[in-house]
C-alpha cells in the first residue's frame, strides 16, 4: 500500500436515494489523472494506458523511463554501444487495476549506407538485473527487479537500410504481487561511421475505470444553475444540479448535504436517469428560527463502488470518490476541485399591518401586510400563537394570520398594547411577530392617520402626502431608531408631508416603508404609520450596427421587474422595419430592410409596462445601417507604389480589415493596416498592360459578421498618352455664409444607375459645410460667412457605375469675388452658379451672351475680345456681386497656321547654357502648378531636364535650382528672375486647373505647352527683350537668329532638337485644346 495515499475514512451508506452523512476522503493516489491515458498519449483510448520512450546509437550510456498511472516502459543502450535493455513494469502504487498488458519494441536500422544489421532479441530471467547505462536526470545506474519472463514473438531478425521491425509480446498479469517487470536484450550491432540503430519501447495497458468514471475511464461530470428556493419539510426538491454523462451511473451516484461544512444528518440526494440532481431535507434541518436560517446548504456529489470492483483491495475502487470539476481539457487530477452545488433555502418574515388603532372597549382587526409565501406555487402552510397578551386585552389568530383584538373598556388615549404572535413553518423553524394596537379616546378623531403609496424611479424626489383628516394642531415626526439604510426622508412636522430622494442603489420593484409618529392636541399618539415608496423599472436598450438585409437583435439593457411586459408602440411610423418583440424579456428581433442606406438610423420605440405602474415608459432601441467599405479601382504602372484608402460608407469604427487569406496573389504583396484598412502595394515590375489584380480583403465587423470587399488594380503601359480628364466638374460660384445646391454635369448621360459620394478621407475645410446626394449628385454647399475673396477649394467626388468602376471628380469651388479666367469663343462658355431666386438682371460688357440653364448661368465672351479684365454683376440677397472675368486668349501655339514649325525653330535654337529657353518647359510647369522645387513633380521635372541635358549634350542649368546635381554654383541669372515673374501671373490665370490635372498624369511637355510658356516665348519667332538681353550677356555670341537655328553650324545638332520638337509640339497639341476649355454648355434649346 501506498504510504503517501490519502487514507479512507468509514461512510455510512443508506440504499437507494440516502446520502453519505459523515465526511468522507477520497481513496486516490497522491498524483493522478483522469482520463487515466491522458498525460502519456491524447490520442489514445479512455482505459488505456500507453508509456513509450527511445534510446538510439547516438546516445550509449544513456537509460530512460516513462510512467503514469503505475505503468512504466523503459530502454537503455549500453556504454559499449553493444546492446540495448528493455522493460515494462506494473506497479499498484497506481491505484489501478490492470486488466490487460502487452509490450512492443520497434528496432529501426537508420544506417546512411547500404548495410543489413542482424539482431536478436532475449528474455531475461527473473532476479535482480543491473545494466551498464545510467538515467540523465539522477545519474543513477538501471537496476531492476525482474519478476516473469516472457519470450518475445520474433527473437531473430535482419534489417536492411531504413529497415524497422516491431517485436510484440502479451503480458501475463499477476495481481496478487505489488510489482511486476518483464525485460529483454536486444544486441547493437555496429555504432561505425554511417550506421546506426534505435529502439523504441511501448508498454500498453488496459485498466478499470474508478467509481467516479464512467464505463470508458471519462470522468462523471456534474454542473449547476440557479434553483429556485427549497425547505427543511421532507419533501423532496429539484436542486437544479446536473449530471452530463452518468445514464449508465447514475444508480451509483449519492451525495452529501452540509450548511456552513457541518453535514446534515438523514439528508438524501438522488440523481434521475435523466441527470437531474434531487435534495430531500429532514425537518428542522435548517434551524427554528425563520430569520436565522442559512441562505443556502451545499450539496456534493459521490460516486459508489462499481459491483464488479468493489471488493478490489485499491482503496481507489472500494471507496466512494466525489465528482471533480474538470479542467479545460476535459481532464481532472490531484489538483481538480471537488464539485459543490449550491442550493438557497426559503425565508418566510411576514408581517403585520402596524400599527392598528381601537378605542376603549372596541374591537379591530389586524391583518398581516405581507403574507409568508410559498414554495415553488405552493402556499406555506402557517399556524398562527398568540403569546403572552397583556393584562385585560384580547387576541385571537384566525387561519389566514388575522389577529383579532379587544381593548379593555378602562384604557385611554394614548394607551399602545403590544402582542407577540409566534408563525409556525412546516421545516420547522417559527416566526415571532409583534404587532402594535394604539388606543384612541371617543372623543378623539375618528380618523386613523395614513399615507398612500408613491412611485418612482432611482434619483428621483417623490413626496408622500399624509391623507386622512386629522385635529389641528397635530403633529409628526419620522420614527426614530428604524433602518432606512440609504433612504433620508424628511417630514414637514406640521403638515406630515414626507420628501424623500429614491437612492441611486435602489432596486427596481423595491418597496421601501417609511414610519411616521403621529401626535395630537391631547396628548394621544399614533405610532409606526407606515407610508410606501416603489421602485419603479428603467428600461433601456442599447444600439446595434448592421448592414442591410441582416437580422438583428437588440436586449433590454436596462433594470426591470419580473412581470414587466414589452411591445412595440403602435403610433410609429416604422415604414419597411418589421420588429418582432419577446413581450416576457423585451428582446428585439428585426431585419433591416434591403433598400435601407448605409448611415440610416431607425429608432424602434418599445412600451414596457411595470407591474406596479399604469404609465409604460417609452424608451427607444436604436439600428445604424452600415455598408461595406469600398476601394476605388485605379489604374498604375509597373513598378508604382499605390495606396489604396477605402471608402468607409458608415463603416462602425471597430471593424478590423485584413487581407484574405488563401488566395493567388502572385508577386503581388500587399499590406493592410488592420485599423484603416488602407493597402500598400508595388505593382510588380513583370506586370503587363491590361494585367490586373483584384486583392480581396476580409472586413470584419464589432457583431463579429465579416464582408469580403474587392481591391482592383489594373496595370497601364507606362507609355501611353493620358486620356481625357473624366468628368471635371463646372466651377461652382458660391458666396458667404449663402446655402447653395448644384447640380454638376457628369459624365455618362443622364446619370442613371450612378452612385456619388464625397471621398471618405478628405477633410471639408474648416467653416464649410458640403453634403452630396447619392443617387443625384445633387451637392448642397454652405461655405463660412467670412469667405475671403479668391478662396478655391476642389471637391472630390467619387462615382461609381454600373458596371463597379469608380471614378474620381474633382469639382472646383471659388467664391464669388475674386478674378475667374475664361477664354472667348461659343465653345468656352464661362459656367457660374446662380440660384434661381436671383432673378435681378444679370451685366455684364456689350456683346457678352448670357443663357441661363437652372442654377447655371453660361456667359460666352465674344470671339476677338481683347485680353483683360471685365465686370459681370450678379444680383444677391443684399446686394449686387461683382466678379471679375480676366479672359485669357486661347493658346496659338497649336492654332495658327504654321506654329508647328515656329516651335521646331525655337526649339531648334536651344541648345546652350547662355540661351536656357528649353528650360522654361518644366521650370514653367513647376512654377504654374505651384509645387516646391523639392516635391515630386520637381524630381520628376529634374528628370526631364537631365534626359533633355543628354539628348542635347548640353549642361544642365537647373542644378542651379536645386535640380538634379550642384546647387547655388553662381548667382540667380536674371532670365531665371524673368521666369518667376512670369510663372507668377500663370499660377493666377492656371493654377488650379493644371494642379487638376497634373494629378491626372499628363505629359510635362503637354502641361507645359497647355499653360502657354512655349507659346508666350516662340509666337512669330520672338523672343521676350528680357530674353534676347539674357543671351546676349551671357557672352556667348549668340544672337536672335542664333536663337531659332539660323546661324547654327551644326547640322547634328539640328537634326537632334528637331527630333525633339516633333514630340513636344504633338504632346502640345493634344494638351492644349483640353486644357483651354473650361467647360462645354449644352446646346440650347431654342
Amino acid at each position: 500500500m501506498n504510504p503517501k495515499k490519502i487514507a479512507a475514512s468509514a461512510v455510512a451508506l443508506a440504499l437507494g436515494t440516502s446520502a453519505i452523512v459523515a465526511p468522507h476522503a477520497t481513496a486516490l493516489p497522491e498524483k493522478f489523472v483522469s482520463p487515466p491515458g491522458a498525460v502519456g498519449n491524447p490520442g489514445q483510448e479512455e482505459c488505456q494506458v500507453v508509456m513509450e520512450d527511445t534510446v538510439s546509437t547516438s546516445r550509449p550510456d544513456e537509460a530512460r523511463e516513462a510512467y503514469q498511472s503505475g505503468v512504466s516502459a523503459g530502454v537503455a543502450l549500453n556504454r559499449a554501444n553493444t546492446e540495448y535493455l528493455t522493460w515494462v513494469t506494473l506497479d499498484k502504487k497506481g491505484e489501478r487495476i490492470f486488466e490487460r498488458a502487452e509490450a512492443e519494441f520497434d528496432v529501426i536500422n537508420y544506417a546512411s549506407k547500404d548495410v543489413t544489421q542482424s539482431f536478436t532479441v532475449k528474455e531475461q530471467q527473473p532476479g535482480a538485473l543491473t545494466f551498464d547505462a545510467k538515467f540523465p536526470e539522477s545519474g543513477d545506474a538501471v537496476a531492476l527487479d525482474v519478476t516473469d519472463i516472457i519470450p518475445a514473438d520474433t527473437k531473430e531478425f535482419t534489417l536492411a537500410k531504413r529497415g524497422t521491425q516491431n517485436v510484440s509480446v502479451g503480458l501475463g498479469l499477476n495481481n496478487s504481487l505489488d510489482k511486476q517487470t518483464w525485460a529483454w536484450k536486444i544486441n547493437q550491432p555496429s555504432a561505425m561511421g554511417s550506421t546506426g540503430t534505435s529502439v523504441k519501447t511501448w508498454g500498453i495497458v488496459e485498466v478499470a475505470p474508478w467509481p467516479f468514471e464512467t464505463d470508458n475511464c471519462m470522468p462523471i461530470t456534474a454542473s449547476s444553475t440557479e434553483s429556485k428556493a427549497i425547505i427543511a419539510d421532507g419533501n423532496e426538491y429539484d436542486t437544479g444540479i446536473t449530471v452530463a454523462n452518468a445514464e449508465n451511473d447514475f444508480e451509483r451516484l449519492t451525495g452529501n448535504v452540509t450548511v456552513g461544512g457541518k453535514a446534515v444528518t438523514d439528508a438524501k440526494v438522488r440523481v434521475d436517469a435523466n441527470g437531474k440532481v434531487y435534495v430531500t431535507l429532514p425537518k428542522n434541518a435548517t434551524g427554528g428560527v425563520d430569520d436565522n436560517k442559512p441562505a443556502k446548504v451545499d450539496v456534493q456529489l459521490l460516486a459508489q463502488p462499481r459491483e464488479e470492483t468493489k471488493d478490489s483491495e485499491h482503496e481507489a475502487y472500494n471507496s466512494p470518490q466525489a465528482l471533480r470539476v474538470l479542467d479545460d481539457l476535459g481532464r481532472v487530477d490531484q489538483d481538480s476541485p471537488e464539485f459543490t452545488g449550491e442550493v438557497p433555502v426559503q425565508k418566510f418574515a411576514p408581517e403585520y399591518k402596524s400599527p392598528a388603532t381601537v378605542k376603549p372597549g372596541k374591537t379591530v382587526n389586524v391583518a398581516l401586510a405581507k403574507q409568508p409565501g410559498d414554495v415553488r406555487g405552493k402556499v406555506i402552510d402557517a399556524t398562527y400563537t398568540v403569546k403572552n397578551a397583556p393584562e385585560g386585552w384580547t387576541a385571537g389568530p384566525a387561519e389566514d394570520g388575522t389577529l383579532k383584538v379587544t381593548a379593555p373598556k378602562d384604557t385611554k388615549g394614548g394607551d399602545t398594547a403590544e402582542f407577540a404572535v409566534e408563525v409556525a413553518y412546516p421545516d420547522g423553524s417559527v416566526d415571532t411577530l409583534k404587532p402594535v394596537v394604539n388606543v384612541k379616546d371617543f372623543d378623539a378623531t375618528v380618523t386613523t392617520p395614513g399615507y398612500g403609496t408613491e412611485k418612482g424611479k432611482r434619483g428621483t424626489e417623490v413626496t408622500l402626502t399624509q391623507i386622512k383628516d386629522l385635529p389641528k394642531g397635530s403633529t409628526f415626526q419620522i420614527t426614530p431608531g428604524q433602518d432606512l439604510g440609504e433612504w433620508t426622508p424628511e417630514i414637514d412636522p406640521n403638515t406630515g408631508e414626507i420628501t424623500v430622494t429614491i437612492p441611486k442603489g435602489a432596486n427596481p420593484g423595491d418597496t421601501q416603508t417609511i414610519l411616521v409618529d403621529v401626535k395630537y392636541p391631547d396628548g394621544s399618539t399614533d405610532a409606526k404609520v407606515p407610508a410606501k415608496v416603489i421602485v419603479l423599472n428603467e428600461p433601456a436598450y442599447g444600439q446595434i450596427t448592421d448592414k442591410p438585409g441582416e437580422t438583428v437583435e437588440l436586449p433590454q439593457t436596462g433594470d426591470v421587474v419580473e412581470g414587466s411586459t414589452f411591445e412595440i408602440a403602435t403610433d410609429q411610423d416604422l415604414g419597411e422595419w418589421k420588429p418582432v418583440i419577446d413581450p416576457e424579456t423585451g428582446k428585439i428581433t428585426v431585419t433591416i430592410p434591403e433598400n435601407a442606406n448605409p448611415g440610416d438610423v431607425k429608432e424602434i420605440l418599445v412600451n414596457v409596462t411595470d407591474p406596479n405602474s399604469d404609465t409604460p415608459d417609452t424608451v427607444p432601441a436604436k439600428v445604424i445601417v452600415h455598408g461595406a467599405p469600398k476601394y476605388p479601382a485605379v489604374e498604375k504602372t509597373p513598378g508604382d507604389d499605390v495606396t489604396l484608402t477605402p471608402g468607409k460608407d458608415n463603416v462602425p469604427e471597430d471593424s478590423t480589415f485584413e487581407i484574405t487569406p488563401d488566395q493567388d496573389l502572385g508577386d503581388w504583396e500587399p499590406v493592410i493596416d488592420p485599423k484603416t484598412g488602407e493597402i500598400t502595394v508595388q505593382v510588380p515590375e513583370n506586370a503587363k498592360p491590361g494585367d490586373s489584380k483584384t486583392i480581396d480583403v476580409t472586413v470584419t465587423y464589432p457583431t463579429g459578421k465579416t464582408d469580403e470587399v474587392p481591391a482592383k488594380i489594373t496595370v497601364k503601359d507606362p507609355t501611353t498618352a493620358p486620356g481625357e480628364v473624366p468628368g471635371t466638374g463646372n466651377v461652382i460660384i458660391v458666396y458667404p455664409g449663402d446655402k447653395q445646391q448644384f447640380t454638376p454635369e457628369f459624365p455618362n448621360g443622364d446619370g442613371k444607375d450612378i452612385t456619388f459620394e464625397i471621398r471618405d478621407s478628405w477633410k471639408v475645410p474648416e467653416g464649410w459645410d458640403i453634403t452630396i446626394d447619392p443617387k443625384t449628385g445633387d451637392l448642397t454647399i454652405t461655405p463660412p460667412a467670412d469667405l475671403k475673396p479668391n478662396t478655391t477649394i476642389t471637391v472630390p467626388v467619387e462615382v461609381t457605375y454600373p458596371n463597379g468602376e469608380t471614378k474620381t471628380i474633382e469639382v472646383p469651388v471659388r467664391s464669388a469675388e475674386g478674378t475667374i479666367p475664361a477664354v472667348p469663343g461659343k465653345d468656352n462658355p464661362l459656367v457660374i452658379y446662380v440660384p434661381r431666386d436671383r432673378n435681378g438682371e444679370i451685366a455684364t460688357p456689350d456683346g457678352w451672351i448670357i443663357e441661363r440653364k437652372g442654377d447655371n448661368i453660361y456667359v460666352t465672351v465674344p470671339e476677338g475680345t481683347k485680353s483683360g479684365e471685365y465686370d459681370v454683376t450678379i444680383p444677391g440677397k443684399d446686394g449686387n456681386t461683382t466678379i471679375t472675368v480676366e479672359v485669357v486668349q486661347p493658346n496659338n501655339l497649336v492654332t495658327e497656321q504654321g506654329s508647328s514649325e515656329n516651335l521646331q525653330k525655337c526649339l531648334a535654337g536651344m541648345s546652350s547654357e547662355s540661351n536656357p529657353l528649353l528650360w522654361l518647359v518644366p521650370l514653367g510647369l513647376l512654377v504654374a502648378i505651384g509645387a516646391p522645387l523639392a516635391g515630386p513633380i520637381g524630381q520628376e521635372l529634374g528628370k526631364a531636364a537631365a534626359n533633355v541635358s543628354a539628348q542635347m549634350n548640353i549642361p544642365n542649368p537647373f542644378e542651379d535650382l536645386g535640380i538634379g546635381g550642384n546647387t547655388n554654383r553662381r548667382p540667380q541669372p536674371e532670365w531665371m528672375r524673368q521666369i518667376q515673374v512670369e510663372a507668377g501671373r500663370l499660377q493666377a490665370q492656371f493654377g488650379p486647373q493644371v494642379t487638376q490635372a497634373a494629378a491626372l498624369g499628363l505629359s510635362i511637355a503637354g502641361l507645359a505647352a497647355g499653360i502657354g510658356v512655349l507659346s508666350a516665348l516662340c509666337k512669330d519667332g520672338e523672343l521676350p527683350e528680357w530674353a534676347q538681353s539674357s543671351a546676349k550677356a551671357e557672352g556667348e555670341g549668340s544672337s536672335v537668329k542664333d536663337v531659332f537655328g539660323e546661324g547654327s553650324s551644326s547640322k547634328e545638332g539640328d537634326a537632334a532638337a528637331g527630333s525633339s520638337a516633333e514630340g513636344s509640339s504633338s504632346q502640345a497639341e493634344e494638351t492644349v485644346v483640353k486644357e483651354t476649355t473650361v467647360e462645354k454648355a449644352p446646346k440650347s434649346e431654342a
